[in-house]
């Protein structure tokens, strides 16, 4: 075989590669979109991207480990002595204000693109958050699993592929779809595989600590409500430990939240 015939064979060779390489990843994308258009029909469709605003209120539920003395272990209880009530304003696109209330204290955080700040009853002290609480927020409207579904997996700096069905967490199974975006950062999104609705979140996140850990949303319990589907309870892990439980009793999209609920107070005594 002469040395120009060798070249061709390789060129011929890579040529091929290329080809089933980027027909491959085609057909992943598309497993992975029609994942993503399942789940937003499933969750109201238009309904559920027309969303402007919402108004939440249920208890969360802080987890702890059940054996102390051994940091490798997984199990945790809930520690229902420090369950608080809450109360969740989001007004759409990056403007959220939670207030929590436990045994006569109320603490507030809130976040928009011009105010973010923290109230605490105990102390009485209003203040402007830290920058680096300012990034933890920013942070999660990155990996928020509206935000992802509404329009984030379109955009410019990311990519998806699909991922083959696999065992979650014991005898629940999904689907899912991995988001690869431009900071190197990845996330995935899990779907089950009869309802359609999204299962489970996975992404990177520093802890309150400033740790960076494995973060996992799993959501849970969907009600229908006005034509928008929507879980009602979520369990949130941090290297694989359960660290919280959400439980919704009311949520109410679209209502008339006004923007002054995310202004600062000018005073602790002014907070509403």
């Amino acid at each position: 075989m002469t040395f120009r015939k060798i070249v061709f064979f390789i060129i011929l060779f890579c040529f091929v590669l290329t080809t089933f390489s980027v027909k491959a990843q085609n057909e992943s994308q598309d497993k992975a979109i029609a994942l993503i258009q399942n789940a937003i029909t499933a969750l109201g469709g238009q309904a559920y991207l027309s969303i402007k605003s919402e108004r939440a209120q249920g208890f969360v539920t802080p987890y702890r480990l059940t054996n102390t003395e051994n940091p490798e272990s997984t199990e945790t209880e809930p520690d229902k002595l420090g369950t608080q009530s809450f109360v969740d304003y989001i007004l759409l696109p990056d403007k959220e204000r939670v207030e929590f209330k436990n045994q006569g204290r109320l603490f507030i955080q809130s976040n928009s693109a011009k105010h973010n700040w923290i109230y605490d009853s105990d102390s009485e002290l209003l203040r402007d958050q830290t920058q680096a609480q300012q990034q933890r927020f920013a942070n999660t409207l990155r990996y928020q699993i509206d935000k992802i579904l509404r329009g984030g997996w379109k955009s410019e700096n990311v990519k998806i592929s699909y991922l083959s069905r696999q065992e979650l967490w014991p005898r629940q199974y999904g689907e899912g779809v991995r988001l690869s975006y431009s900071d190197n950062e990845e996330a995935e999104v899990f779907f089950d595989p009869q309802t359609k609705l999204p299962l489970a979140l996975r992404f990177p996140k520093e802890n309150f600590e400033g740790v960076r850990v494995k973060a996992e949303n799993r959501f849970l319990r969907y009600l229908e409500f006005n034509g928008i589907t929507a879980p009602y309870v979520v369990d949130l892990f941090e290297n694989g430990k359960q660290i919280l439980r959400i439980n919704y009793e009311t949520r109410d999209f679209n209502v008339p939240i006004l923007e002054k609920l995310f202004v600062k107070p000018a005073n602790a005594k002014s907070v509403k």
